[in-house]
């Protein structure tokens, strides 16, 4: 997409955000910087990368926002992950037609972990009790609301279920001419808990799927260990990206469950406060489009669905690994970039489309050469990348290594080297 002219020429705006680009790139600097002194830099700097590569599925979002082509992108994820909601809701239905204990791990097919399904859930809700502004689609979207909750009341999604309560809680308060569709999805969420409440009078609840259960999985355990191992020298840089996974905590987890902590102790401080900052400069400047943009309201939904649901994956973040695994993590620099294109896009400032034509001196040697250095960049970059990953594959494949829980890099296990 970068050797595309359109593209380039979108993501010119981009630019004119200095300071957030400067933040950003700062941060990014740092984490490699971290990833260089780290105990396995060749692991730490391949994990670095990839978050490099993440940056440009916010560019990519970024251009599909300017592009005119959101309202196609989110229905399209609406649209499969309703199916897979459905082929979901008919295996809570086989659980207790069966009248056996109600398991949360067999309720979302098609998918590894249970919890990894809650992770795309996070991203999809907001989009729905948002999306019931349209009256066109309400009945749809309030249907779809009510089963991606009582799925997740069902599989005991403590952690997707804060994190949905407190985004609404937010928007709520700062976005007042949506308090109506807030409360709205308040009586769709209180028949959602009825519902299960119903279930587990009628079939008994079994692991996981209690989502009153007290104990915290083992997360104040992995809090407190990873606090006490923070140094001084966190404040300036970290450990090094997916150090957690391979430095010993006494768990298998390969990561925190709170991505605060995780980026404190791989990444440290400033990198930390550096990309907190950069996103939290676009989650304001959705903000205030948002708040704003009640006249237009297509585009009001819009910016509001995508900033809602940012703002409860984020606190999602602290409780689950949506940062760590590739499908959550993908969705939100996703999401992010259409959030910033969305706040970007100015129907006045659009320029109007033309028909491609093939004008003299379109195919300048230098524009040519330029396109080709970068291509041949890009892919050398990833020819090493997707060789790293082949050497690790191998790796994990030969004499079993140590199991460290998900991370990008398969199991979490450390990279040994080609050697």
């Amino acid at each position: 997409m970068f050797c595309s002219k359109s593209y380039r020429l979108e993501l010119g705006e981009i630019v004119n955000e200095r300071i957030l680009i400067t933040v950003w790139a700062c941060s990014l600097l740092l984490i490699f910087t971290s990833s260089v002194v780290s105990d396995n830099p060749i692991h730490s700097l391949f994990a670095s990368l990839h978050w490099f590569l993440l940056s440009s599925i916010l560019c990519f979002g970024f251009y599909i926002a300017r592009r005119e082509l959101v309202h196609v992108l989110l229905a399209g994820l609406l649209i499969l992950q309703s199916l897979m909601v459905l082929k979901a809701l008919l295996f809570l239905l086989f659980e207790v037609a069966l009248g056996d204990s109600l398991r949360a791990a067999l309720l979302y097919p098609g998918v590894e972990h249970h919890r990894f399904f809650n992770q795309v859930q996070v991203f999809i809700v907001p989009l729905l009790y948002l999306w019931a502004v349209q009256t066109r689609f309400r009945k749809f979207a309030y249907f779809f609301l009510f089963a991606n909750l009582l799925l997740a009341f069902s599989g005991g999604a403590r952690g997707l279920l804060v994190g949905l309560i407190g985004g609404a809680v937010i928007a709520g308060f700062l976005l007042p001419h949506l308090r109506r569709e807030v409360l709205n999805a308040g009586v769709v969420t209180l028949f959602a808990a009825l519902a299960y409440l119903g279930l587990s009078l009628w079939v008994e609840l079994g692991k996981n799927a209690d989502v009153l259960r007290a104990h915290t999985s083992g997360r104040l355990v992995i809090w407190q260990r990873l606090i006490e191992a923070l140094e001084p020298s966190h404040f300036v840089l970290g450990q090094g990206t997916e150090s957690f996974s391979y430095h010993s905590f006494n768990r298998i987890e390969g990561h925190p469950h709170n991505s605060v902590l995780q980026f404190l102790y791989e990444w440290g401080l400033l990198a930390t406060l550096g990309m907190i900052a950069a996103v939290g400069r676009i989650l304001w400047l959705g903000w205030q489009k948002a708040r704003c943009a009640v006249d237009d309201r297509s585009h009001m939904v819009v910016t509001a669905s995508l900033l809602v649901a940012l703002v409860s994956a984020a606190i999602y973040s602290l409780f689950s690994g949506v940062v760590v695994m590739p499908i959550p993590q993908t969705l939100f620099f996703l999401f992010l970039g259409l959030l910033w294109g969305a706040v970007k896009y100015d129907a006045a400032e659009v320029p109007e489309k033309k028909p491609v034509q093939i004008e003299k001196g379109l195919f300048r040697p230098e524009a040519i050469s330029t396109s080709v250095i970068t291509g041949v960049g890009l892919g050398a970059v990833l020819v090493v990348y997707v060789h790293f990953c082949g050497a690790y594959l191998a790796q994990q494949a030969g004499a079993q290594e140590e199991f460290r829980a998900p991370r990008f890099w398969a199991q979490g296990a450390q990279f040994r080297g080609l050697g």
